[in-house]
């Protein structure tokens, strides 16, 4: 705070377009934002890592950041939902607010940003369907679109891992990270409209029905992450189409039938598909031939209990003949014990 205070007339007067104070021990977050929206300037705001356990601010009056594009507010934890004031950031191509503790749905205004491309709202508190929105975010759109991204160099490089740096905004690869939430429902099948996307992890939720044909259309997907989910079904065998796709992760879902090849679908270790005790193929050592079909199988289990009737109706006929010949054996010894001694009278 006390920095922060001390460099209220040199940000405003300097206006820079790089400010980071990640990784520090700050407090009172609105303060912070409320101050910082003074630089007219600023592009790039990188303020996690600070903040613990605050709520972050709804309060529609933090307005400005007229020009920013990249926006973090990551590992605070901070509590609340996604606050509406980011609506109104009209160039926010990157929103980093992961690792926080943020409750409610995606808001229905996100497709509103029109140059976002990075999305990341992993391991929060999040609940709900998926929303179609989420399909119509232009820069994921078309390549036409991904085009008008500024080009211009970041007033410093961004360290995104300890071993890479970016340079531009647009140098950053596109991503959907929904994970480690709790979503529920399918996913869209309209997601597989944004065929700029390079990134979507959906892993660690809550999601059912079967994996979407539509994802195939994602010629540019690097990474696909479903797993730790309740999906069934089979996995669509056009993945294995997506040249570019160099991590893949279903496991721990329901899914069942036979395992993609080809492609990049030879590269993929194991434990992309453990958890699914239903799937086969080569690439898992367990084969297709050797396992019954589940039509087989629906066969069998419709004949188990015709099975068991015939064998007890089979049981009681074979005691009630039983019985009738018992019974006719012991009437047949008594009429033959009456006969003996009239004959021998004569």
């Amino acid at each position: 705070i006390n920095f922060m205070a001390s460099s209220h007339q040199a940000l405003e007067i300097s206006g820079p377009s790089f400010f980071s104070i990640t990784g520090n021990s700050f407090t009172n977050i609105t303060n912070t934002l409320q101050m910082l929206k003074r630089c007219k300037d600023l592009t790039s705001l990188m303020v996690g890592t600070n903040f613990k356990g605050e709520t972050i601010p709804q309060d529609e009056t933090i307005d400005g950041f007229e020009k920013l594009q990249v926006l973090t507010i990551d590992d605070c934890p901070l509590v609340g939902q996604d606050p509406l004031w980011i609506s109104n950031l009209e160039n926010l191509g990157m929103l980093d607010l992961s690792l926080n503790q943020l409750t409610g749905q995606i808001p229905s205004w996100i497709d509103g940003l029109g140059f976002l491309f990075f999305l990341d709202i992993s391991s929060n508190q999040l609940s709900g369907n998926i929303p179609t929105a989420l399909s119509k975010l232009p820069m994921l759109l078309s390549e036409r679109n991904a085009a008008k991204l500024d080009t211009r160099f970041l007033e410093l490089p961004a360290f995104w891992t300890p071993l890479r740096q970016y340079r531009t905004v647009g140098a950053f690869p596109s991503k959907l990270c929904l994970d480690n939430n709790n979503f529920t429902g399918v996913i869209p099948p309209e997601i597989g409209q944004l065929k700029m996307l390079d990134i979507l992890n959906l892993s660690s939720n809550s999601l059912t029905g079967e994996i979407p044909q539509e994802i195939c259309n994602l010629t540019n997907l690097q990474t696909l992450d479903l797993s730790d989910n309740q999906l069934t079904g089979a996995i669509p065998s056009a993945l294995s189409d997506l040249h570019f796709l160099s991590r893949f992760d279903v496991s721990n879902n329901k899914l069942e039938g036979e395992v993609p090849s080809g492609g990049q679908f030879d590269s993929f270790s194991n434990s992309s598909y453990s958890g699914n005790p239903k799937l086969c193929g080569p690439m898992i050592n367990n084969d297709c031939n050797s396992r019954p079909s589940s039509a087989s199988g629906k066969r069998r289990n419709n004949l188990r209990p015709a099975l068991v009737i015939g064998i007890t109706a089979g049981g009681l006929i074979a005691l009630i003949l039983l019985a009738c010949f018992l019974i006719a054996r012991l009437a047949y010894d008594d009429h033959t014990e009456n006969v003996v001694p009239l004959r021998s009278r004569r």
